[in-house]
């Protein structure tokens, strides 16, 4: 859906304001977030099909039952 440039950057501030409310202390931290989904980037990643772990290729159980 498209939306005018100035609503979205309004709501973009918005955001940020938000993350750092939160206690966000990140400079980018929407590009950190979308980073933790990048299933590409060496270790665990989170994506729409679970937990992998990017180095073995394979899915990783993230609850650990003792």
């Amino acid at each position: 859906m498209e939306r005018p440039v100035k609503e979205v950057s309004g709501k973009v501030n918005d955001m940020h304001r938000v993350w750092k409310e939160l206690g966000c202390r990140w400079v980018s931290s929407f590009m950190t977030m979308s980073l933790l989904a990048l299933s590409v980037l060496p270790e665990l990643r989170i994506t729409d099909l679970g937990l992998v772990d990017t180095v073995k290729f394979e899915f990783v159980d993230p609850l650990i039952l003792e």
